[in-house]
């Protein structure tokens, strides 16, 4: 799908494009700018609920935490993060998946607590911990290695629970 502006102001939604005999025909739809569609295009993935996941901390065969916190699995989930969320519970917080293991990098910009960033690699093995992320800051704090997830938990949540470098994360699908 494409979607562009028309000189006249109205949204121009390119849904299919076709080659026929050499010449491309194309279905589109024209939305008025200033309606109330476009609010009913996109509010299935803006206003609904984050899916859930249950994260159960473990070191050998001890529970150390548990969890409940917010998937973000999409582009726009994982740009966005808790920017903007001005509390988050101890057993909260959020859990980025990616599709395939990389290098993370994290930033503050925009979010108003402090975080503990958790980084996890593609075993479920905690590989660094970077506390208590200041607010707001800039600061660039790098993966240093391919990691799968990255949990942001409260600032101090981790220190809190003991978690450490080698413990294993396990994460159960709550809500979808």
């Amino acid at each position: 799908m494409h979607c562009s502006q028309c000189a006249s102001g109205e949204i121009f939604i390119l849904t299919q494009a076709v080659m026929q005999n050499g010449i491309m025909n194309t279905s589109s739809i024209h939305l008025s700018w200033h309606n109330s569609i476009l609010t009913m295009l996109f509010s299935k993935w803006f206003n609904q609920s984050p899916p859930l996941a249950s994260v159960v901390i473990q070191r050998g065969k001890e529970v150390v935490a548990d969890f409940e916190l917010e998937i973000s699995n999409t582009i726009f989930r994982r740009s966005r993060g808790l920017m903007g969320r001005s509390s988050l519970g101890h057993s909260n917080g959020m859990l980025f998946i990616y599709p395939w293991p990389r290098i993370v990098r994290i930033w503050m910009a925009g979010t108003p607590l402090p975080l503990d960033v958790i980084f996890v690699d593609k075993t479920g093995q905690i590989i660094k911990i970077e506390p208590n992320m200041k607010p707001f800051s800039r600061k660039v704090v790098s993966s240093g290695c391919s990691v799968k997830w990255v949990m942001e938990l409260a600032g101090g949540e981790a220190g809190r629970c003991g978690l450490g470098a080698g413990d294993f994360v396990h994460i159960a699908l709550i809500r979808s």
